[in-house]
């Protein structure tokens, strides 16, 4: 695994476990979860392979709620759903990047209003990435091209509008607010003077900076700095342009990050591994390990996996392409672990297994805000969880024609 460098305060003195460990249960069969001190940080390891551990929940069978329309009305017709963000009476708020706007609608899915349009000015949006719900009922929605979070209550009106300061790195790919509108923001890592990559197709792994802002905007300090995505770039210069293309590596293990009432939980899918970082001084709070969870890959998953993206080719030149990024991508002995992550409401941190060629469902490990493994769901394989709350979760299904519908599953607790 590649080393989490800190810029400021991380510290990773790792001596030898010195804590007394415990072990629980949960669900009918044993999840053996130790706790142990290292250096004044918490271990918290499971050790239950893969097939031991129970079901957490089940969603039914289909959901009790959609919203989206082909030929309906126009606030149903969905472009490109970014996000959503569960509203405290049940509604639902969903962010359309296509669109620059965010459309409040009630719990029995009824249009309410649409607020941002597209534009540069107040209450306009340009490149938006994300929406967060705040306190007093207020979406915060991030504006990736502007650096930009503005906030509009629930009832339409725009609130403060926040640009974020990001000296010395990119602008920030993504963000993640606290409730008190403090932010940790992820830009990925470059500096002047960055060696521009050779002309043609090349495999790097980019790395990810944490900063943390205030809630004005200002750069209050860098978190920490881990790895964050596998992919190719190929490089086309030209007299007159260069033309920069990025594809996913075959086996594309990526970093996660989230805030939490805890700190800021972060980590890269090469090993069940995660941080909980301080989000005031960066250090490093509690581990989250799970090593009974990873699987070796496989000779016939690999194939499965140069196979589907064969079947998505375009033309005979796509054909080949696909096939030379697939020879070139880096084969780890291990899957990569997980590629999403999110919190819910009761603070439960919910990690999405690498999927890799599965295609009829997804499953996610569900951890206790504690840091111990409760099970997992599985979730159909079209459906993108997005939120979960209470006993429901929302998230994004697309049909056979590609047009995208917003759905909500209720969740039964235990296995089916």
């Amino acid at each position: 695994m590649m080393p989490y460098p800190r810029f400021g305060a991380i510290v990773l003195a790792l001596s030898v476990f010195a804590a007394a460990c415990r072990t629980e249960s949960r669900g009918t069969r044993a999840v053996r979860v130790t706790r142990s001190d290292s250096a004044g940080i918490e271990i918290v390891t499971t050790a239950t392979q893969a097939g031991d551990v129970p079901a957490f929940a089940t969603l039914d069978s289909t959901p009790d709620l959609r919203i989206g329309s082909v030929a309906g009305p126009v606030e149903e017709q969905f472009g490109s759903v970014r996000d959503l963000a569960v509203l405290p009476d049940g509604g639902v708020a969903v962010l359309d990047d296509q669109a620059a706007e965010i459309r409040l609608f009630g719990p029995d899915g009824a249009y309410r209003l649409t607020v941002g349009t597209k534009g540069e000015g107040p209450g306009e949006l340009q490149a938006p990435r994300s929406i967060t719900l705040l306190p007093a009922d207020t979406l915060a929605v991030y504006d990736y091209r502007a650096a930009r979070i503005t906030r509009f209550g629930t009832d339409g009106s725009l609130g403060r509008l926040v640009t974020l300061a990001f000296e010395g790195y990119g602008r920030p790919t993504s963000v993640s607010l606290f409730p008190d509108g403090r932010v940790v923001a992820s830009s990925l890592l470059s500096r002047p003077g960055t060696r521009v990559p050779p002309e043609g197709l090349s495999f790097t792994l980019d790395s990810t900076v944490l900063q943390l802002n205030g809630n004005d905007g200002s750069l209050r300090d860098t978190v920490a700095v881990f790895p964050w995505m596998e992919r190719f770039r190929d490089l086309d210069i030209s007299p007159s342009a260069v033309f920069i293309r990025l594809y996913p590596a075959a086996f594309n293990r990526s970093g996660v990050v989230t805030t939490h009432p805890d700190g800021v939980w972060c980590g890269f899918g090469d090993r069940w591994e995660l941080r909980l970082l301080d989000p005031v001084d960066g250090h490093v709070k509690r581990i989250l390990r799970a090593p009974g969870l990873e699987r070796p890959l496989t000779d016939g998953e690999a194939d499965q996996i140069l196979q589907a993206s064969l079947a998505q080719a375009s033309d005979p030149e796509d054909l080949r392409a696909r096939h030379h990024r697939y020879d070139l991508s880096p084969r780890p002995a291990m899957r990569p672990t997980y590629d999403r992550v999110l919190v819910d409401d009761q603070a439960r941190l919910w990690l999405e297994e690498w999927p890799g060629a599965r295609t009829e469902s997804r499953r996610w490990w569900v951890f206790a805000q504690d840091g111990a493994l409760s099970g997992y769901v599985e979730v159909p394989g079209d459906f993108r969880l997005d939120a979960v709350r209470g006993h429901q979760a929302w998230g994004i299904v697309r049909d056979d024609l590609d047009v995208q519908y917003v759905v909500r599953y209720v969740i039964r607790p235990g296995g089916a």
